[in-house]
């Protein structure tokens, strides 16, 4: 709700709240937050298009989500450090600091104006995890042989109608999981290795977790859980630590914008 800063009075009549039921033709509120909250998430930072009036009643018309991976932040001197950002499309028309608002992670790295990403600082736990699942889609995928039966270097070896029979009843459906005896001395060779041999299982739910903790989301919810109470302070955690600081973070660099080059908002807060 928009209120008065001073008597925190309810506003119950005001543009922003008109602009912000339908920011643009395509999203609606719920919309627009959730595309903003995914971008800044992903790339660290969200720039904001206001599509604003001209003239006497100065207003935001519409406000769109500019593509994090086409943004350029143009750089200017000391007395304005952003002159504005360029997209990656068509001219790269320079859109002025006067029409777009940025919110944004901090970044270590002081000499970017860029957000510092999440998935910048778990870079090296979205690559064990990535290359875990590249693992298992390629073990799943490709199949294959799994073993190799060689005879002994001892014994004279199988005649190559001996070893059409050894193959096929060794892998016949019929004796899955059962022992067979053999009258010619062999030796089994396992080809490759499996994601559990190599750790990858166990390093890439090591690398969830810490995913899950740069992102400050609960690792309960993400792997389950079987007790309700469990799950249901989880879930109080993820709204606590995500989405209602989220939700305010959008509020306030909105009315930051807003109260700099619209005067009807400088006294009112969400």
């Amino acid at each position: 709700e928009l209120v008065e800063t001073k008597s925190e009075k309810e506003i119950e009549k005001h543009w922003l709240l008109d602009m912000l039921r339908q920011p643009n033709d395509r999203y609606n509120l719920q919309k627009f937050i959730v595309g903003w909250a995914t971008q800044k998430l992903i790339y660290g930072d969200v720039f904001t298009y206001c599509d604003r009036t001209v003239g006497s009643k100065r207003q935001i018309n519409a406000m769109y989500l500019v593509p994090g991976s086409k943004v350029m932040i143009q750089k200017g001197g000391w007395r304005e450090p952003m002159k504005g950002i360029k997209l990656e499309l068509g001219q790269n028309e320079l859109l002025n600091m006067e029409d777009v608002w940025q919110s944004y992670y901090f970044n270590p790295d002081l000499d970017s104006f860029y957000g510092f990403s999440p998935l910048q600082a778990a870079a090296a736990s979205v690559q064990i995890i990535r290359n875990a699942k590249k693992r298992q889609n390629t073990g799943i995928s490709n199949g294959g042989v799994n073993n190799l039966i060689t005879p002994k270097p001892d014994n004279m070896g199988l005649m190559p109608k001996d070893q059409s029979n050894l193959e096929k009843e060794l892998n016949s459906e019929v004796n899955i999981n059962k022992t067979k005896y053999l009258r010619t001395a062999i030796e089994v060779h396992k080809l490759g290795s499996t994601p559990v041999e190599l750790g990858l299982l166990d390093s890439s739910k090591d690398s969830i977790t810490a995913l899950c903790f740069a992102y400050q989301f609960p690792i309960d919810l993400y792997y389950g859980q079987s007790k309700y109470e469990n799950a249901r302070e989880a879930r109080k955690a993820e709204y606590e630590s995500i989405a209602i600081p989220m939700v305010e973070e959008f509020c306030n660099d909105l009315m930051l914008y807003c109260n700099k080059y619209f005067k009807d908002t400088q006294n009112l807060k969400f």
